[in-house]
């Protein structure tokens, strides 16, 4: 409820106009007629200094020329909600006043004085604060059955509020997180480190987000998530900044194991010689690690790997210029995103390099998971594993060439053997002349020894000569069965 108003004028003189018995009774409580308390000869200044204003969070005292009636004479503009604060004359407790000013003028509308009404809005404002007390516990239960660590700061970044755990966690007591009393919970180097996002968060009004190590009761320190967001009011102004603590030490410490286990894969992956590369459903690039499979040439700038990810792998090859390879990619590629290829092995040649690389396509196979229960599996790319296989094509190659040259010669020494003039077949004897038997039988005949069976017979007829093509060790026992 709000009581009778409290008047008081004051002309352009300094004279008082209408203290009315409200405004009296203010200072004194029990007086019924408020002459008994002027005295003719008092100023008004003198008169006002019986009053003793404050802010209206009663910390400060109001001086003297800005109670509202002195102020109002000064700035001679009307005024409203003026907030402030007198302690009862009757008992000492707190009232509140909202106080209004509103200037005099004449007919011509010059300035003659002033009017200023107080409005008690103690039980008003009471009833205000009493809410608030209850939002506040409602409030700190809330924040207590969080698992986090909730805490509060002002527009300024000091802290006014810690959650139960906190306290519980860090074992510092109020006292010892007031002020900067908070940091000795903290790791020092990683203050370090989230002070200046703070400082930004607090000047720009963005989102506070840092990771910083936390020291528990024990001295242990465990990795939290720290995350804070301001609370504005209707225009925008921040009023409150709300953060928190999470605790993410485990996730933390998988992440940098996953971190160190990449980067030794990656340096496997290196001196093996090997590109390990994926492609999401859309055919973007989403992995790569390994050597490149690509040269740029002197005019073109070579990327770095990381470059490449989420761009079309099709873009890639054409960006490159290996269209004639995109082809040879594109069929099985297509067929594993579609499900009718389980996996396919092709070779290919960059021509940039002349670098052969044979490549094992694989479906990327990814699991639903709802309510934490694993669901199906299904195709989410495809993963590609290209080795470089140069020096083995190489070698196959010269192996090729040298058995054709072998096979060439072979066919040519053949030729030569069929000229010669003996009534009987000649055999092909391949080997080393030491080998040969030197007696022949009264049958002209003569035994070889082999290693494994003829097809139609174990002897030989004794030729006239024997034709020996050692050079040809390794198509002996082929060059054998063949003639």
């Amino acid at each position: 409820m709000v009581n009778a108003n409290e008047d008081a004028a004051l002309w352009r003189d300094s004279s008082f106009g209408v203290p009315n018995t409200a405004a009296i009774r203010l200072i004194y409580p029990h007086v019924t007629d408020a002459n008994a308390v002027l005295d003719a000869n008092e100023s008004a200044l003198d008169f006002l200094s019986r009053y003793a204003l404050y802010r209206e969070d009663f910390i400060e005292r109001i001086p003297l020329d800005d109670i509202p009636i002195l102020r109002l004479m000064r700035e001679q503009k009307r005024f409203d909600a003026y907030r402030v604060g007198m302690y009862s004359a009757k008992d000492g407790s707190q009232l509140l006043f909202d106080v209004a000013g509103e200037p005099m003028l004449d007919d011509k509308g010059v300035f003659i004085g002033g009017l200023v009404v107080f409005h008690d809005v103690t039980s008003f404002q009471n009833t205000i604060n009493e809410q608030k007390e209850r939002n506040e516990r409602q409030f700190e239960d809330i924040t207590n059955m969080i698992p986090q660590m909730i805490w509060r700061t002002t527009p300024a970044g000091e802290h006014d509020y810690y959650s139960q755990r906190w306290y519980d966690y860090t074992g510092l007591s109020v006292e010892d997180s007031r002020g900067d009393g908070w940091m000795k919970g903290f790791h020092p180097d990683d203050l370090k480190v989230a002070a200046p996002k703070f400082a930004h968060s607090l000047a720009t009004g963005d989102e506070y987000l840092t990771e910083y190590r936390a020291r528990s009761t024990t001295g242990e320190y465990r990795w939290m998530l720290g995350r804070a967001v301001p609370m504005r009011d209707a225009h925008g102004t921040i009023l409150k900044w709300f953060g928190t603590c999470t605790d993410i030490h485990d996730l933390v410490l998988t992440r940098e194991e996953a971190r160190q286990t990449r980067a030794q894969l990656g340096r496997v992956i290196e001196h093996a010689r090997i590109t390990l590369w994926a492609v999401d459903m859309d055919r973007n690039l989403s992995l790569f690690e390994g050597q490149h499979m690509y040269e740029a040439g002197p005019h073109q700038i070579q990327r770095e790997k990381q470059d490449f990810l989420g761009i079309s792998i099709w873009d890639i090859f054409r960006e490159q210029g290996r269209d004639n390879e995109l082809q040879r990619y594109r069929k099985p590629l297509e067929g594993i995103l579609t499900g009718k290829v389980k996996d396919e092995t092709i070779e290919v040649e960059v021509t940039s390099t002349g670098r052969w690389f044979r490549t094992r396509l694989t479906p990327l196979m990814r699991q639903n998971r709802a309510g934490g229960v694993a669901g199906e599996e299904f195709i989410d790319g495809v993963v590609g594993v290209s080795m470089d296989v140069t020096d083995q094509k190489r070698a196959q190659r010269d192996l090729e060439r040298r058995n054709q040259e072998n096979a060439n010669l072979l066919a040519q020494s053949v030729a030569a053997v069929s000229e010669i003039d003996s009534p009987v077949p000649i055999p092909l004897i391949v080997g080393n002349p030491a080998d040969i038997p030197q007696e022949r039988s009264q049958s002209n005949e003569v035994t070889i020894p082999r290693k494994h069976e003829p097809r139609d017979s174990d002897t030989y007829r004794w030729c006239n000569r024997y034709v020996f093509f050692p050079n040809f060790v390794p198509l002996s026992m082929a060059a054998l069965e063949h003639y």
